[in-house]
This record gives C-alpha cells, sequence and structure tokens, in this order.
C-alpha cells in the first residue's frame, strides 16, 4: 500500500526496546495531533470528574510520543484526534479492571457498563465518577457518529459487544487450558473494536462482506496483541501482585503455573507464540492478497493498516510509561537488577536507555494511578446492587408483602392471601423484553440541567416505566400485534383480559410511586397528564376505526397528547423536583422530540429491515395505522391516498384483519414514494433534527452546562 503519513520506526529504537515483533512497525509523522487530543481528554476530565485527580501524564504516553503515533500510522489527520481520545478512554477502562480480584473486576465491570455502553441499555443507578465516565464517552461517541455515522455505528456496535460486554464472570477466571486462557483473554482485550478504529480513523470504506471476510483472518491479530499485552505487561503485574495483592491474569503466570516453567522460560514461550502467529498472519496475508486478486484497494489497504498497527503496539508495550513505571517505585526489585527481559536493555535505566524519562514526566504520576484508581476505590458496588434490588422490588410492589401461610397450618387457624403474582406476569414479560431505553435516558440527560436528587429521579424513572409498558400492552391489544420488538406481544401469551387488567395495574402502581415524590403537586400532574394521554389515544383509534385521514396540524396535536405526552409528564415531574438555579423552558424540546419520536417511528416501520425482523414486514400497514405518512400522501394526491385508505377499509370490514399480502404492501409503499410522501417524512425528520438540535444548544448556553448524553440520544435517533 502507499503510506501516505507514517514512516518505519527506526530500527535501532525497536532494538534497544527490545522489540522483537516480525509485523513492520510505523509512527505517524505527526505527533501533535494525538498530544494535543490527550490535553484536550484530560480537560474533559477536569470538566466531568470535577475532583482534581486528573493528572499531567496520561497512561497512553511514552518518552517517544504518545501511543496513537504507533497504533495508527495511516489516520487521516482530521480523524486522529478523536481516534487518539477514544483510544485513550479504552486503555483507562482496561485499567480500571486490571488488577482486581475476581469479584471486585465483576464487580467494577457491570458498574462500567452503565458508563461505557454508548446504546444505553437499561442499567441502574449511576455513581458520580460512574456518571462522569458516561457523560465522557458520550461526547466523544457523539462525536464519532457525527464524523462517519455508518463506521461510527458499526464501531459503536462492537464497542457495546466487546468492551462493555466481554468482562471475566468468575467462570471465565479459571482456565484449564491455553486454548481455553486465549479464548477468556480476547474477550477482556478487545482488539476488533480498536480495528474499527482503524478503519474510522484511516477513512476506509469496507462493505459488511468484506468485514466478515477478514474478521477470521485478523482474529491472528487479536490473538498477537493479546499475548503481547501479557508478555509486556507481566513484570508490572506481578510487581503489583506482590505489593498489593491484586491478581493476574497473564499467559506468562499461565504457564508458570501450569507448566513450572521459570518467569524467564515462561516469557520466552510467549515470545515464540507471538511469533508463530505473527509468521501465520503473514503466510495467510500473502495467500489472500494472491487468491483474492480483486480485493478493493480500501480492503487491502485497511488489512495492511491493521496489520501495522499491531507491529507499531509492540513497540509502545515497550516503551510506555504504563508498563514501566513501577520500576521507579521503592520495593520494585528487591532482590535483583532490572530486569533486561524484553531482549534488549533495560527500560528504565542506563544512559541509552529510550525510555530515560525526561524531567517533567518523572514528577508526575500515571493517569491510571490517580483517576483510575479513584473510580475503583470510591464506588461502593455492594450498596449499589441492594439499591438495584429495592428498585426491583418497588417495580414489583413488593416493598412489605404478607408472608404466604406455613403449610400444614389449619384453616381456621391461617388467613389465606394471593399474592400478586398472576397480575404482575405480564408486566414482568413486557419489561423483560429489549428495549432502546429512550425515555430513561432523556430523563437521565435532561438531569444534567434540572438536578433532582437522586432519589426523585429513581422514581419518576419508575413512574415513566410503569406507564410506558402500560401503554405498550394496551397498544398490542388495541393493534391486534402479535409481535413485541421480535417476541409474542403479551396478550400472545397471557390473553387479552389479563393483558388489559395488568396495564390498568400498573396506572394505579404509577400513581402510588407519584405520591412518593415529595412534591405535593406530583400526583396532580400525572392525572392531568393521563387524561391528556388517553385523549391523544382515542384520536388514533377513531381515525384508524373510522378510517379518517386527519390534517397535518390534528395529526401533530394527537401527537402532542399521546407520544409527546409522556416526554412532557416526564419532564414536567422533573421540573417541580428540579433544584437547578436555573430556570429551563423545557416544553418547546419535549414537544419537537414528541414529533421527531413519532415520526421517525412511522417511517422506520414501513423502511428499516430491523424493525421489520422485530414486528413483521411494514406491521403498521396491517393495523390501518393512520401515519405521518399517509397524512402526507393526503396533502400531495388525495386520488392515490384514497387507494390507500380503500385499502383500509377491506381490511376493517373483516372485523379482525388478517395481515395484508406482501404485495399489497409493497402496492401501498409505492403509492407512498410516487406522490412524494415518503420524501417529505424525511424532509420533516430533516427539520425536526436540525431544530431539536438548535434548542439544545441554546438550551446549554442558558446555564452553561454541556449535555452530550442528549446530544447523543438524538443523534443515534437520526435517521
Amino acid at each position: 500500500m502507499e503510506w501516505r503519513y507514517s514512516v518505519p520506526i527506526d530500527p535501532e529504537l525497536l532494538q534497544k526496546a527490545g522489540v522483537f515483533t516480525l509485523l513492520p512497525a510505523r509512527r505517524h509523522q505527526n505527533e501533535k495531533i494525538p498530544k494535543e487530543a490527550l490535553d484536550s481528554l484530560l480537560g474533559d476530565f477536569r470538566k466531568f470528574f470535577n475532583d482534581g485527580k486528573e493528572s499531567k501524564i496520561p497512561a497512553t504516553m511514552t518518552p517517544d510520543g504518545e501511543m496513537s503515533v504507533f497504533i495508527l500510522p495511516e489516520a487521516l489527520p482530521e480523524r486522529f484526534a478523536l481516534a487518539s481520545r477514544l483510544n485513550a478512554v479504552a486503555i483507562i477502562h482496561d485499567d480500571v479492571t486490571e488488577g482486581l480480584d475476581a469479584t471486585a473486576a465483576i464487580e467494577q465491570s457491570r458498574d462500567l457498563d452503565d458508563s461505557l455502553d454508548p446504546t444505553f441499555s437499561d442499567k441502574g443507578k449511576l455513581g458520580h465518577h460512574t456518571g462522569a465516565y458516561k457523560k465522557l464517552m458520550s461526547k466523544y461517541v457523539y462525536e464519532l457518529v457525527r464524523m462517519d455515522r455508518e463506521v461510527g455505528t458499526y464501531m459503536l456496535d462492537l464497542y457495546s459487544k466487546n468492551w462493555t460486554q466481554k468482562i471475566h464472570r468468575p467462570e471465565n477466571l479459571v482456565v484449564s487450558t491455553f486454548d481455553d486462557y486465549v479464548r477468556k483473554r480476547l474477550w477482556d482485550v478487545g482488539v476488533k473494536p480498536f480495528f474499527a478504529i482503524v478503519e474510522f480513523a484511516s477513512g476506509y470504506r469496507l462493505t459488511p462482506g468484506e468485514r466478515e471476510m477478514t474478521d477470521t483472518f485478523l482474529e491472528l491479530l487479536e490473538k498477537v496483541a493479546a499475548l503481547m499485552n501479557d508478555y509486556y505487561s507481566y513484570d508490572r503485574e506481578a510487581f503489583m501482585n506482590r505489593t498489593e495483592g491484586v491478581r493476574i491474569f497473564n499467559a506468562v503466570n499461565f504457564f508458570i503455573e501450569h507448566e513450572s516453567l521459570s518467569v524467564e522460560d515462561a516469557k520466552a514461550k510467549v515470545r515464540g507464540l507471538i511469533q508463530d502467529l505473527e509468521r501465520q498472519f503473514l503466510r495467510e496475508k500473502e495467500e489472500i492478497f494472491r487468491d483474492h486478486p480483486n480485493l478493493s484497494h480500501d480492503h487491502k489497504c485497511y488489512i495492511e493498516h491493521c496489520e501495522a498497527s499491531i507491529g507499531g503496539a509492540h513497540y509502545w508495550c515497550a516503551i510506555a510509561y504504563r508498563y514501566n513505571y513501577w520500576k521507579e517505585l521503592p520495593g520494585a526489585f528487591p532482590d535483583t537488577e532490572p530486569s533486561t527481559a524484553n531482549g534488549g536493555e533495560s527500560i528504565t535505566n542506563g544512559p541509552n536507555s529510550i525510555c530515560d524519562k525526561p524531567a517533567d514526566i518523572r514528577n508526575h504520576e500515571p493517569m491510571h494511578a490517580e483517576v483510575n484508581g479513584e473510580l475503583n476505590g470510591k464506588l461502593n458496588h455492594h450498596e449499589k446492587r441492594k439499591s438495584d434490588a429495592i428498585f426491583l422490588d418497588r417495580i414489583n410492589g413488593k416493598e412489605k408483602r404478607a408472608k404466604p401461610v406455613e403449610d400444614g397450618k389449619k384453616m381456621e387457624e391461617s388467613i389465606k392471601v394471593l399474592d400478586d403474582s398472576v397480575i404482575q406476569a405480564p408486566c414482568n414479560y413486557i419489561r423483560s423484553l429489549p428495549s432502546k431505553g429512550v425515555r430513561r435516558i432523556l430523563i437521565e440527560s435532561l438531569n444534567e440541567w434540572l438536578e433532582i436528587p437522586k432519589g426523585s429521579q429513581e422514581t419518576i424513572t419508575l413512574i415513566v416505566d410503569l406507564l410506558h409498558n402500560a401503554s405498550l400492552m394496551l397498544d398490542d391489544c388495541e393493534d391486534g400485534s402479535e409481535l413485541r420488538r421480535g417476541n409474542p406481544a403479551s396478550h400472545m401469551i397471557f390473553g387479552q383480559a389479563q393483558t388489559i387488567n395488568s396495564a390498568t395495574f400498573l396506572f394505579v402502581r404509577a400513581v402510588r410511586e407519584a405520591a412518593r415524590l415529595p412534591n405535593e403537586r406530583s400526583v396532580a400532574v400525572l392525572t392531568e397528564q393521563l387524561e391528556t394521554l388517553f385523549v391523544g389515544q382515542s384520536w388514533d383509534l377513531y381515525w384508524r376505526e373510522k378510517v379518517l385521514c386527519p390534517t397535518e396540524d390534528e395529526w401533530l396535536e394527537m401527537v402532542d397528547k399521546k407520544t409527546g405526552g409522556l416526554f412532557a409528564l416526564l419532564a414536567s415531574l422533573m421540573a417541580l423536583e428540579s433544584s437547578s438555579r436555573v430556570d429551563y423552558e423545557l416544553d418547546a424540546l419535549v414537544t419537537m422530540l414528541g414529533h421527531y419520536f413519532q415520526i421517525r417511528d412511522d417511517y422506520v416501520n414501513l423502511t428499516s429491515r430491523d424493525y421489520s425482523e422485530q414486528k413483521g414486514f411494514c406491521e403498521d400497514l396491517d393495523e390501518g395505522k393512520i401515519s405521518y405518512c399517509l397524512v402526507m400522501c393526503a396533502q400531495k394526491d388525495k386520488g392515490r391516498a384514497d387507494q390507500i385508505m380503500g385499502i383500509f377499509r377491506q381490511q376493517a370490514s373483516l372485523g379482525h384483519p388478517k395481515a395484508l399480502q406482501r404485495q399489497i404492501k409493497e402496492h401501498i409503499l409505492r403509492l407512498l414514494e410516487e406522490t412524494g410522501a415518503m420524501e417529505a417524512t424525511r424532509g420533516k425528520l430533516t427539520e425536526l433534527g436540525k431544530m431539536v438540535d438548535a434548542e439544545i444548544e441554546g438550551l446549554e448556553g442558558i446555564g452553561g452546562v454541556e449535555n452530550p448524553l442528549l446530544k447523543l440520544l438524538v443523534e443515534m435517533l437520526r435517521v
């Protein structure tokens, strides 16, 4: 490939550092960008954590440059800074879970899921540091998706599946064979998301087929990265184990324990395994290039860049302060001189050492020793789990529960108590289904401005969950929907009568929860908004049952009462509990979000493959839903809109209509496209998206508080 931005690392430097890789090692020629990016990262740490624990020397720095100089040698200048910050955050995440005992590592990782999961799945409550970490990640992921939505979304998916999900569980910490160890270690290292950063940073364009073709092949480099990290990290881990009692999960240690090898022999074995994997990679790469002469230019360059990235990572690991700072600490070498096990000179000592630290570095601790130490120490995981259990009990109404009578008691000596398990069953089922958690995220993000107490936030979140789940159960009954999020709808399992009864029960529960809030107006606000919600739903049902098409203004008013009503409710309840000195006016924002969310939902129901897999192909057409797309069609071409309404009338005449044939649905879609209704819908979403962005920026300006969580939420909903 043509190397546009990088040059080979000086072989003499590689030799001095003891680097033994067979892969090419290169360095980006622009070393200023990642250094400035790290300065920006530290500024964000100060802003979001605000505890004075940020460090001046990040864990990604070396005396010869910042990490991304070596692992992203071909990064585009305009993407280099963001990619560097993402890499640094990954290192921080690794440091947080590294060195903890098994139980603490699992608990810390679960809590970090809240902060590191950019898709914001349904999580628990956040402590100060985890919440701050989430703001930091939201900011960077937002920038990523805005810069390159296709690659950014792909990376986001890998990121959440690998860096936040692939964390050691207790059973994963026990291995009996080296293959077991490597498989578990690959989960922990998260190289696959890093390769997506390579794709993003370099601006390459790969098709899903090209990514799939390369995945198995690049697993060789993933294994190299995992073992390489172990090789260079072992001495530090052994020191931490000796001085602090922290766990060691490392290939070198595996061979020491399982094959009774000495430290030096175990390192030599790991080194040999790394080189064997690199040789295999180089052979297979040559075969792929030979057997597939039509590989795209971007595909070839991507493979070459991934190869050079791992080669550069060798050099970074060998000289990084992250792996070598411990050698300057008291007790580092109680009986021996500093190790030269890397095959070269001592990394931290001697006049020719590449890592001889300048004065400005000696005086500072690495970021992971301060910021992540604070993260490790301050989060009370046991209290969090206890709090989660209480939260779930509140959902199920189990805070005070009469105990069932013991078996064998005489009937006259006992009082039978029928519990609420039957009425809770549909509620528990709908809550167990996958969810985007949009309303929960909205509450969390609005609280950046409103500053309501934690207890009130939890109660309002619970109220909104109860109402949302109740509305889903009722909607599926009223619409005759058989699927909900790719699973059977509640009434398909429990029956319509029981599902309706359970949904009604949730409304009662929501009122009871509102009474818990400190502000006495909360119940009144809730009941008033519930009336509005039911009125909005009545018009939606009326137009569908009567097969009438409203005007755009009428349709939007219905959305304000129905979909937007729940957004308005949560904002109103939060405003009552707000302790902010700034008077945030949120009515316009929640109205826009309600419009955007409902119009988007209508649009993706007719266009999204994922939506089709979850609910069926264009399922809204089966129920005769009067969507925004149809309203636009009626505005533009009444004749063709009448065709669609005629199909709906015929379906309605059947009483309980069956699904429309696919050919009929495709005919309706053609009519919507031909009339320009779909284009108008896309235009409306674009317009609303810009209005929401402007409103958020205005609210940020009023109080001087950034809201990256809210920006990311809106960005991920964008179509």
